[in-house]
């Protein structure tokens, strides 16, 4: 993770990251990523995982260079992917503002997936989930996906906090 500041609030350690380029965002400063991803589609993501007594989460940041895809068009393959999965009934969404740009979308739903900030625990959870989809500047878009446990309030607000966090700019 690029940290480019680290404050104390509450006790916690918080980060604010260059997540991809021209995107950043505040996560605990523990949290620890996986390797980069390069997908097939042009796309490219990084995934966060904070596993800690306090708050336990997972962030995945994907995004596409100048010309990939508009978030509109990232937006619709989502909606799809939950139709052929026979799960867009549980879905919502609804626009919202990130600074830095004109264009946004929020998802949210709920599943049970094995703890997704743990490598060790294979246990099956319900976890409540948010999307937020939007372009950047120069053509980019980016998608914040963010994962808690649907009961551990301390884990949904802090990813409520990555969410409101959400800045882009120039990349």
């Amino acid at each position: 993770m690029s940290a480019i500041e680290t404050t104390e609030a509450d006790g916690v350690s918080v980060a604010v990251a260059e997540a991809a380029p021209g995107l950043t965002i505040e996560i605990a400063a523990n949290a620890y990523t996986a390797p980069p991803d390069t997908y097939s589609d042009g796309r490219r993501g990084v995934t966060y995982h904070v596993d800690n007594e306090a708050a336990s989460y997972t962030v995945i940041v994907e995004y596409y260079e100048s010309g990939g895809k508009t978030a509109s068009e990232v937006l619709e393959s989502e909606l799809g992917a939950f139709e052929l999965q026979g799960a867009s009934a549980g879905v919502t969404q609804s626009d919202v503002s990130v600074e830095g740009s004109e264009e946004a979308y929020r998802l949210d739903w709920t599943q049970s997936a094995e703890v997704p900030w743990s490598a060790e625990d294979d246990t099956e959870i319900d976890v409540q989930c948010s999307g937020v989809i939007f372009d950047g500047q120069d053509g980019y878009s980016y998608a914040v996906y963010v994962y808690a446990e649907v009961f551990d309030e301390a884990s949904l607000a802090a990813v409520a906090d990555v969410i409101d966090s959400i800045q882009v700019s120039q990349p």
